[in-house]
């Protein structure tokens, strides 16, 4: 689930960041469409990357730092009134691949549902699969072409205060200590987060959920078998959400 609220805050940054750029009318998305069965990694991905290769390989060259960091795992606690759980986080080659996994609870209302998530994001191209059901999705990272051009226009030397200022965050005067990292608290009407002066965020909070690191390694990314998806997986493909974007997001009442 916090899964799924990292891809909203990420859809945030990215209407942000083309807000001047775009008409306000809302758009309606289009209907997922059902995708034939993942050979592994290169088969899952290549569709993907067929549909993103507009001429942009300068943007995904393997010098292009995404990230103030070049590699870390962090591994989180989720708790709160309504999740239990962990989760971690690898990235690697300066933000082009990231890796998740989450083993979380939902409790609401009596109702309890458990969810063992999988996500995989090489450069544009992200991928989320549940590694029981053998059921996953793949969309473009909405995120990727705007944080891409910003690298290769500015650098990554403004990219926190870029990153939470597009989301709509602000810089309180509240610090704190998480895991061995000193991290500033940013606010924001999603909620609050605490991240570290080169972008690492070690505590989320959106309404009663809390995803809070538990430990911090700077000195890997993960091993090359956490950015492999198994062979077998189901894929349904999700609309751009970087186009559904582009026509408008709801503005709140």
């Amino acid at each position: 689930m916090m899964y799924k609220q990292g891809l909203i805050i990420a859809a945030l940054f990215a209407a942000a960041c083309t807000e001047e750029t775009v008409d306000s009318t809302p758009t309606e998305a289009p209907a997922a469409a059902e995708v034939t069965e993942s050979t592994g990694t290169a088969d899952a991905l290549a569709q993907l990357a067929d549909a993103s290769s507009d001429g942009s390989e300068e943007a995904t060259a393997s010098n292009l730092k995404l990230h103030l960091v070049e590699k870390y795992c962090i591994e989180y606690e989720h708790s709160g009134a309504m999740q239990s759980g962990t989760s971690k986080e690898c990235l690697r080659k300066w933000g082009q691949e990231q890796s998740h996994w989450e083993n979380t609870t939902v409790n609401m209302g009596g109702f309890s549902q458990s969810a063992n998530q999988r996500s995989i994001m090489q450069g544009k191209s992200m991928v989320s699969f549940d590694p029981e059901t053998m059921q996953g999705t793949k969309m473009d990272n909405p995120m990727f072409d705007t944080i891409a051009q910003a690298a290769q226009d500015q650098g990554t030397e403004n990219f926190v205060d870029q990153m939470v200022a597009a989301m709509g965050f602000s810089a309180t005067e509240q610090t704190k200590e998480i895991a061995g990292e000193s991290c500033t608290v940013y606010a924001g009407q999603m909620g609050a987060m605490c991240m570290t002066s080169d972008g690492l965020t070690l505590e989320t909070t959106i309404g009663p959920i809390v995803r809070r690191a538990t430990s911090v390694d700077r000195t890997t990314g993960g091993t090359d078998e956490d950015y492999v998806i198994p062979d077998g997986i189901t894929f349904t493909e999700m609309p751009d959400l970087g186009n559904f974007l582009q026509g408008g997001m709801p503005q709140p009442q």
